[in-house]
């Protein structure tokens, strides 16, 4: 298990014989009878192991898969998939294509919005479809970004945030109940407070912090169902996750333990946490680090953690490596990028995916327009210290089409 959020004791308890004197007369030996109980004897189940078994990459089956360049930018370009809806973005421009359709540069499916990047898209297209833009550097000495919220609206995008939303390098908003996004409010430190955009209703109660180190905690996301989530000092001993739903009353604090792969080293810490909002549950990526004997801290371990039935079930990942982004499909299947593109289906089989011949570089972003279409986002270089942002789909809809993202059309 890799994470645990409670305990229970049982207790058992027999009949006591009664004490006092033997009896003067001895009873006769009762004879055994054919349902009487065999004595168990010791318990011969092995313990369960307090570790997770690692997966070779080897070890799961491969899938070939036929790729085709759709596009190359000097900009840092965003992937969002919002069902059978791909948009991507270069800087300032945008394009948009449907599954089994060419990607173009946005025009209809542009209207309303400023020239500024977009950071992120996602929700559903058209009904609940949310896209953030960034708006400019903040003022003053906390440093950081200041980005805005649009919701897509019958014809056009919409602007739902009147003051800027705040952030590092991404606004802190995820998609939480129909028609609504949620944001965390970290001013009130140390408690925690929350804001929404969008339909009107109840929200979370302010929060308590467990730790007060950062700004605002290590990880928050939200998901459609109603939960919300908080991880707080993940790089101490005491690391802790807040949770809250609407039918849970108070806000629960439960405690993340060390994921350790069998026959590994104890693992210490953990870091970077892929948060993808499924359609029911979370699902969450960590690598565990170690403390070697000088005090350095190495990296020693992927892992998945789903919740499941109100449980969090850990499992790790086919041959070990970091994660580096992850996408859920219309089918439910979770898609990892490490150093090679891995899809989990819904059954809980692995599958190794083949990336294109050319690619040696990090697979940025991975989005799932259908099962038989999938975009990833490739940085490289195309000289020393030049990224070069490479976006790729399965099959052949682009008809031998590549767009220069950053410019327009080849």
């Amino acid at each position: 298990m890799g994470l645990v959020l409670g305990a229970a004791v049982a207790c058992s308890g027999g009949d006591t014989p009664a004490s006092g004197k033997p009896a003067t007369t001895p009873k006769p030996a009762a004879k055994p009878t054919t349902d009487a109980p065999k004595d168990p004897g010791p318990d011969a189940t092995p313990p369960k192991q307090d570790c997770i078994e690692p997966v070779a990459a080897e070890a799961i089956s491969s899938v070939v898969r036929t790729w085709e360049l759709v596009g190359t930018s000097r900009e840092r370009v965003t992937l969002g998939g919002v069902g059978e809806a791909v948009f991507v973005a270069s800087g300032t421009r945008l394009y948009d294509g449907a599954a089994g359709e060419p990607l173009a540069r946005s025009t209809r499916r542009a209207l309303g919005l400023p020239k500024k990047p977009v950071v992120s898209v996602f929700g559903t297209w058209p009904g609940d479809a949310w896209l953030v833009t960034l708006r400019g550097n903040q003022a003053g000495p906390a440093g950081g970004r200041e980005f805005d919220l649009w919701r897509w609206e019958t014809d056009r995008w919409s602007r739902l945030s009147s003051k800027a939303l705040l952030g590092e390098t991404q606004a802190e908003v995820y998609k939480w109940s129909e028609g609504r996004v949620i944001g965390l409010n970290c001013s009130a430190r140390p408690r925690l407070s929350f804001e929404s955009f969008g339909a009107e209703g109840p929200l979370p109660p302010k929060v308590s912090r467990v730790g007060n180190t950062t700004y605002c905690p290590e990880r928050f996301f939200a998901l459609p169902s109603g939960d919300v989530y908080a991880i707080d000092d993940l790089s101490r001993a005491n690391r802790m996750m807040i949770h809250w739903c609407q039918s849970c009353g108070d806000p629960a604090v439960e405690e993340i333990l060390p994921l350790k792969l069998c026959g590994g080293p104890p693992t210490m810490s953990m870091g970077n946490i892929q948060v993808p909002v499924a359609p029911r549950d979370p699902i969450l990526s960590l690598h565990a680090l170690t403390r070697d004997t000088a005090g350095a801290l190495t990296f020693s371990g992927a892992f998945l953690v789903r919740r499941e039935e109100g449980t969090w079930v850990g499992e790790a990942v086919p041959g070990g490596k970091s994660v580096d982004t992850m996408a859920v499909g219309t089918d439910g299947a979770i898609w990892l990028a490490t150093d090679i593109l891995l899809r989990r289906d819904p059954k809980g089989k692995w599958e190794r995916h083949g990336l294109p011949a050319e690619v040696d570089g990090k697979v940025a972003q991975v989005a799932v327009a259908r099962e038989d279409e999938v975009w990833i986002v490739v940085e490289g270089e195309e000289k020393p210290s030049v990224p070069l942002w490479s976006v790729y789909r399965t099959g052949s809809a682009q008809n031998g089409v590549t767009l220069k993202l950053d410019r327009g059309p080849a």
